[in-house]
């Protein structure tokens, strides 16, 4: 359950570093429904693999969210 929690403030970091119309381009609400069942997941190995590559996603999107040199279309597009 602690990593569920963990993925969740992770997710709301990356939720609020952009806007919610991007939201899409990076796909949160993919991720908020993968950590929603992610308890359905049996195997605590399969489960802690999910989890950590979750983690891992959600660790790049902020990265690319908080970088304009490589961030979205939507980025680059209001700049023009």
């Amino acid at each position: 359950m602690s990593e569920e929690k963990d993925l969740y403030v992770k997710l709301d970091v990356l939720k609020n570093k952009i806007p919610q119309p991007w939201w899409k381009y990076y796909h949160v609400s993919s991720i908020e429904n993968f950590v929603f069942h992610l308890d359905n997941i049996k195997n605590e190995r399969s489960r802690s693999r999910t989890s950590d590559n979750i983690e891992n996603y959600i660790d790049i999107a902020i990265n690319k969210a908080e970088d304009p040199s490589v961030s979205s279309p939507f980025f680059r597009a209001t700049q023009n």
